[in-house]
């Protein structure tokens, strides 16, 4: 089954997916994700859910069949949580940054708080922490872009292109394909 989620994430899209696989009875599946970011606790909890259900991951949008799309921020945290993780840079883009607060600044208790669970995170789903040091380079409003070579040698992505399917059934914020 390809589930493709695209938009913001946000603090309850974990919960959403969860909604949408129950509802659907999906077993199996490749989240495609193609999303510019959002909510760093939102991916995060995104990343847990897809580990959770066993699901993979590809970097792909539904209007162009699994090959394009964009996966930066937040999103790139919510990729980390697949089984395994399809990522071709010829066709897609996965791209850190910085994380920061939404509305202002972070204290520094908060900001090691979170630096330490992400990296936590990230070693729980098999990517290397170096993943987080190299997003620490690029400002909240830059973008470092991950060539496949790079998404690879740190762990992020498992290399190679998703399974493809024929597509069965669509949703409002995700589409389901078996």
């Amino acid at each position: 089954t390809q589930i493709y989620v695209s938009g913001e994430i946000s603090e309850d899209s974990a919960q959403l997916l969860r909604f949408f696989v129950l509802r659907h009875a999906i077993r199996r599946a490749t989240v495609h994700l193609d999303s510019p970011g959002g909510s760093l606790m939102g991916g995060i909890e995104l990343g847990r859910t897809i580990r959770n259900l066993g699901f993979d991951t590809s970097v792909g949008s539904v209007s162009a069949l699994v090959r394009h799309g964009l996966c930066a921020s937040a999103c790139a945290y919510a990729f980390a949580g697949g089984i395994h993780r399809y990522y071709s840079g010829e066709s897609a883009q996965i791209g850190v940054h910085r994380f920061s607060a939404r509305g202002g600044a972070m204290n520094s208790d908060a900001s090691q708080l979170a630096s330490g669970l992400i990296v936590s995170y990230l070693e729980q789903m098999g990517v290397s922490s170096e993943l987080f040091s190299l997003a620490t380079f690029a400002s909240s409003e830059e973008i470092i872009w991950l060539s496949e070579g790079d998404a690879e040698r740190l762990r992020l992505s498992t290399g190679g292109d998703p399974p493809r399917e024929t597509p069965t059934r669509q949703t409002s914020r995700a589409t389901s394909r078996r």
